[in-house]
């Protein structure tokens, strides 16, 4: 929902449509990118042995290293809402 949250917030009105088809697109092809990379690191770490525990969470680690610095960057963005216009 980030990105989604973001296109609204530093979009004009007149684009908002179309930023938010924009970033859709975005997130649903890298979502089906990213499926097949994960499958691939899933068999590289296996190294053809069982799909056990210790291998889903070595191959997950990477996806949590994106997630860390997704959560860091939030954290950065500013509020142009309600709450923003409020304390002008």
């Amino acid at each position: 929902m980030l990105p989604h949250t973001i296109i609204k917030e530093f979009n004009s009105d007149d684009v908002k449509g179309s930023a938010t088809g924009a970033i859709n697109f975005l997130v649903f092809t890298f979502g089906a990118l990213l499926t097949p990379a994960y499958g691939k690191v899933l068999a590289h770490i296996a190294n053809g042995g069982a799909m056990n525990l210790a291998v889903f969470r070595a191959a997950s680690m990477w996806l949590i290293g994106g997630i860390v610095p997704a959560i860091v960057l939030a954290l950065f963005l500013r509020e142009t809402g309600s709450r923003a216009r409020a304390a002008s």
